[in-house]
């Protein structure tokens, strides 16, 4: 009964191994399956000195411009008109989100800008509860 010890031994530990490297893989693939649709770079928000905010992901910062790509920005609505009229305490913001490039624009640009840091007022990061990066999460996961 001793005699096979050795063997019994090994293959419990061989199988205990196979569960753990089983677990593993498939961890990685639920966690990986569920954050697939997050991207863990930073969102900025970028302010130029003509008054637009584009928001986005900065690769690069130390060249004369900054490229900025996943880019949207915030569009005040064609009622926003009728939202002045009213008195300060009935206005709403009426701003949407707009992608761009999204295939919207008779020129075509691909979705990334190389913004001069000339023009750059100032930029920020973004926090992941931010009202900006909720709408953004959200245009993507309608894609």
């Amino acid at each position: 009964m001793f005699k096979d010890t050795p063997k019994k031994i090994k293959l419990i530990i061989f199988i205990l191994i196979g569960l753990f490297v089983l677990s593993v893989i498939a961890g990685g693939y639920f966690y990986l399956k569920q954050n697939s649709g997050k991207d863990s770079r930073p969102w900025y928000a970028i302010f130029l000195d003509n008054n637009q905010i584009y928001y986005g992901h900065i690769s690069s910062k130390n060249d004369p411009y900054i490229k900025l790509t996943d880019i949207y920005y915030l569009q005040q609505a064609a009622d926003q008109q009728a939202e002045q009229d009213k008195k300060p305490e009935e206005k709403k913001p009426s701003l949407s989100l707009i992608k761009f490039a999204s295939g919207n624009e008779a020129y075509g640009p691909k979705d990334e800008m190389y913004i001069n840091k000339d023009h750059i007022l100032r930029f920020e990061p973004l926090k992941d509860d931010s009202e900006v990066v909720k709408l953004i999460r959200d245009y993507q996961n309608k894609k």
